[in-house]
């Protein structure tokens, strides 16, 4: 645990700080060096890696980009560590450098967004997909100029990474006409066939692009998460902002953008309850939902709110950090325990002498922590 608390309390350090000359160098350094040379860490790299050294041409669906990408990457000969350091670490540096050229507050987004997205989606890796939100990133400046040609060809070039960027067609039929209203109208629709959405979700992954992901249909990812009073005070809590700043800068595109966006993000959160699934979908609306939200400090007249909220913020995104890493310690260790590095594995030479056993070593070790769980 002490770790990622240990992070966690940098970034804070420095959301509170003023003006701190190389936040931006320091935050990508400390965040490339323990997010992207984590060894053995999340759960998708033991597929990611025997893709890579057996069947580097492997495509799932129209998936090529990743496939040439990994293909470049062999034919440098990079091993798949140096290979996911160096490709995750360009992702995180384009993410970065979003975030402070966006966000009037770019480390507090930053802290918020390393409990919701950074510390699982780069440990697992999602590597596929955060190709495809990086490219999504860049899309939105043709989004927010209307150049709706330039927008289509950018996403269809982010499918190539990950179809899910597909559902992303549609934003600019409605993105512009999205408001508070409209989302809170759409979020009582959704609790009132709820009970549909499920079977809907059913029907989509047996036909066309997405035929793929059939494989979902026996795993969690047809379950909501708990309605638990946390994650129901979260929807509040994820709200309240919205609602504050829905009059806030009404003539600035690039606000309207980021609002329309935001508005997304808590519309597939609420998703959520009925089907995981739509979780992946929200990969492309947390970024700017944190950007939309630093905003929130300009829109704060009187300083000592700036730090009130602040301090909310930390504290509740603390709480779920705390939450979710123990949830996985009981459930699925391999995910965050024990926090292995591969720069410091490799100079002390605690390293696997190959993939295989890498991967059974990690494996045998998750399995035999979850079978009394699962026994139960």
């Amino acid at each position: 645990m002490i770790p990622y608390i240990s992070i966690y309390g940098f970034l804070t350090l420095l959301a509170f700080a003023k003006n701190f000359q190389y936040s931006e160098t320091i935050v990508f350094l400390v965040l490339a060096l323990f997010l992207n040379l984590s060894y053995t860490n999340g759960i998708d790299w033991t597929a990611y890696q025997t893709n890579y050294i057996y069947d580097p041409t492997y495509t799932r669906g129209v998936e090529y980009g990743y496939t040439a990408i990994t293909i470049l990457a062999r034919s440098l000969g990079l091993n798949f560590e140096v290979f996911k350091f160096f490709l995750l670490s360009l992702d995180l540096y384009l993410i970065l450098r979003f975030i402070f050229k966006k966000s009037p507050k770019p480390v507090f987004a930053i802290l918020i967004l390393f409990q919701t997205y950074l510390l699982g989606n780069f440990f697992e890796p999602a590597i596929r997909q955060i190709q495809s939100v990086v490219i999504f990133l860049f899309a939105l400046d043709a989004l927010r100029k209307n150049n709706t040609k330039k927008y289509i060809l950018l996403i269809l070039f982010a499918t190539l990474f990950h179809q899910s960027s597909i559902v992303l067609l549609s934003l600019p039929l409605f993105i512009k006409r999205l408001n508070f209203k409209i989302s809170i109208l759409f979020m009582l629709v959704l609790g009132a066939v709820g009970l549909q959405i499920n079977n809907a979700v059913l029907f989509l992954v047996q036909y066309g692009i997405f035929s793929d992901y059939s494989f979902y249909l026996e795993s969690s990812y047809l379950e909501g998460i708990s309605p638990s009073a946390f994650n129901l005070l979260k929807i509040v809590i994820y709200g309240i902002p919205l609602y504050l700043l829905r009059s806030f800068r009404r003539t600035d595109p690039t606000i309207e953008i980021l609002r329309a966006l935001s508005y997304m993000f808590v519309i597939f959160y609420c998703l959520q309850f009925f089907a995981l699934i739509f979780y992946r979908f929200n990969h492309y609306f947390f970024i700017p939902y944190v950007i939309y939200l630093s905003y929130f400090f300009q829109a704060l007249r009187i300083p000592s709110n700036k730090f009130i909220i602040i301090s909310f913020y930390v504290l509740i995104h603390f709480i779920s950090l705390i939450k979710g890493i123990t949830y996985y310690s009981d459930r699925d260790p391999m995910k965050y325990f024990p926090y292995t590095n591969y720069a410091v594995a490799l100079i002390v030479g605690n390293t696997y002498s190959s993939p295989e056993e890498k991967i059974n070593a990690r494996l045998s070790s998750r399995w035999a922590h979850l079978t009394p769980f699962l026994e139960q």
